[in-house]
């Protein structure tokens, strides 16, 4: 499966703070436990967070790179990942109202099938998201699924609320647990009790989505 998995994180940093926002994710060591508890030791080792662009990431330079997103107004695909800070849990791209996770090397959305690479997810993501003072998490993938609409929205500087919104609007309600959620390829985590919540499922056996091999896409299944 070759469709990434996304968490976005709201936050409320002021643009300074986040122009300094890797030295925030290294000092997030509750984080970097729960990532690497179960995972593999050898990403310990990175070096530090740093920003992927070219430029020195200052407030003016984010503030243009959100303003040509939310413009459709990228003057080359050399800009498109100067937002992004390259850390420890993989990669977070700096939003006007979310941080968008993509863990490495736990990047494919199909490792939610397995409770073990699932909770490696779940309890960094929670450890950064409580840092900043939130209470959820929503996930959704990056591409192949209609719910892949939130990805593109988040760059355009929307809030979670505004995304959920969006995307229970355009999907319905999502499942509650978070193994029924990931397979609605749409789900909030509000940091309820991992055990329990976590089972093993077949990313193959597509139960809320069809696939239309005329359209070349995925569609919802009208039976659930």
């Amino acid at each position: 499966m070759g469709v990434d998995l996304i968490a976005a994180i709201g936050h409320k940093l002021s643009k300074a703070d986040l122009v300094k926002l890797p030295v925030f994710i290294d000092q997030q060591t509750s984080a970097r436990a729960a990532k690497f508890l179960h995972g593999d030791p050898y990403y310990s080792q990175l070096k530090e967070s740093k920003w992927k662009g070219e430029l020195e990431m200052t407030e003016t330079v984010l503030e243009q790179i959100w303003e040509d997103w939310r413009l459709d107004t990228l003057l080359s695909n050399k800009r498109i990942l100067d937002n992004q800070i390259d850390c420890f849990i993989g990669s977070i791209d700096v939003w006007r109202n979310t941080l968008v996770i993509c863990h490495f090397p736990e990047h494919k959305y199909a490792n939610l099938q397995y409770p073990d690479k699932a909770r490696v997810i779940f309890e960094s993501n929670r450890c950064i998201a409580r840092a900043l003072g939130e209470d959820k998490i929503l996930y959704f993938p990056d591409s192949a699924f209609p719910t892949s609409i939130l990805y593109d929205k988040a760059h355009k500087g929307l809030t979670i609320e505004e995304l959920i919104e969006i995307g229970i609007q355009e999907f319905g309600q999502p499942p509650k647990t978070l193994s029924e959620g990931a397979q609605f390829m749409f789900f909030i985590d509000q940091f309820q009790d991992l055990n329990g919540e976590l089972s093993e499922w077949n990313f193959s056996e597509q139960k809320y989505w069809k696939y239309n091999g005329q359209k070349g896409l995925y569609e919802k299944n009208s039976d659930t």
